[in-house]
Formats: structure tokens, C-alpha cells, sequence
């Protein structure tokens, strides 16, 4: 059986990132509202994919995950801005 995507709606004040298909291309997906800023997705974008290896992490943070065991096909994270 296909999954089937859909594509989740995010209030003015929030944004939502999860695995999704956009055109055909299985991948992490952002969502926001109208009260966020690109600087704000960009910010989310580099903290899940920067390649800066630490102590505690190789690689990016879903490589990671990855690498830990981690289905990252279910990663949904959501954060809305404070009032």
C-alpha cells in the first residue's frame, strides 16, 4: 500500500517540520505561518542539516538520528512563537 502524504496546515504563529513528499521527492518538510520569517525556517533548516561534527554528534543532526536507530520518516516537530 502507497503512503499517502498531506500536506499539514500551521497557524500564523507556528511551524511545523516532518517528512514529507514534495514533487515526487521524499524529504524533510517545513510549514509555517505568516508571522514567521525565512531567517526562521533557515535557522531550523541549518540546526537539522549542518554537517559540524561535536563531541556528541557526527555528521548532521539527522544523520544522527539516523545512525542511532532512528525512523526519521516519523520526525514531526512543532513550535509556536510566544504572544
Amino acid at each position: 500500500m502507497k503512503k499517502r502524504w498531506r500536506k499539514p496546515k500551521a497557524n500564523d504563529n507556528e511551524i511545523k517540520i516532518q517528512y514529507g513528499n514534495i514533487n515526487g521527492e521524499i524529504n524533510i518538510c517545513y510549514f509555517y505561518g505568516k508571522d514567521f520569517q525565512s531567517q526562521d525556517v533557515h535557522l531550523f533548516h541549518w540546526f537539522l542539516n549542518n554537517k559540524k561534527s561535536t563531541d556528541y554528534i557526527h555528521g548532521s543532526f539527522l544523520e544522527e538520528l539516523k545512525n542511532r536507530g532512528y525512523d526519521i520518516s516519523t520526525l514531526k516537530i512543532s513550535i509556536q512563537k510566544r504572544s
